[in-house]
């Protein structure tokens, strides 16, 4: 099950207590695998509603800066490849233009420190000179203890901005 597959059933006969354990462990992996196809569903709808509006989405843990999530079209965006894993927070950095880092950086940084929403315009400069503005928003989760540990969000680029350079 942990692997996803919910397709074991148990083969138990009699009417005791282990034939009842059975019974309800059956039941039960035929309603996990149902969920799970329609949450395998909902989630290629959501990564292709992603794909039509250019619209990312994203979770970045706060200590560390690693990043939990980053959809596909957040990928192409930003111009990684998906197949070599998730970037590092400094490699993700580097992408921002020069000229916008710190502002961008300000915004995080005030984020953190009062666990609020932001969002932030800036540009980035992808490896082959392409530049690109990005409009991002971002909102805290906290712990239950009320701790922030985490941002999601999305972004998407701006096409209504001309491209510099």
């Amino acid at each position: 099950m942990a692997r996803r597959d919910f397709d074991h059933q148990v083969r138990l006969s009699g009417n005791d207590e282990l034939a009842h354990l059975g019974a309800v462990f059956n039941e039960t992996t035929t309603q996990l695998r149902e969920l799970y196809r329609k949450v395998q569903s909902s989630e290629a709808y959501l990564t292709e509603a992603q794909r039509l509006t250019h619209m990312a989405s994203w979770v970045w843990q706060v200590a560390g800066g690693d990043a939990l999530h980053l959809s596909d079209e957040w990928y192409r965006i930003y111009g990684f490849d998906p197949r070599k894993g998730m970037p590092p927070w400094e490699e993700r950095l580097q992408r921002i233009h020069p000229e916008d880092r710190g502002e961008w950086q300000g915004t995080i940084e005030r984020a953190i420190a009062q666990s609020s929403d932001y969002e932030v315009e800036f540009r980035i400069l992808l490896p082959d000179g392409k530049l690109k503005w990005i409009r991002t928003v971002g909102h805290p989760v906290l712990s239950p203890a009320g701790e922030l540990v985490q941002f999601v969000g999305s972004c998407m680029q701006d096409y209504l901005r001309k491209p510099c350079g």
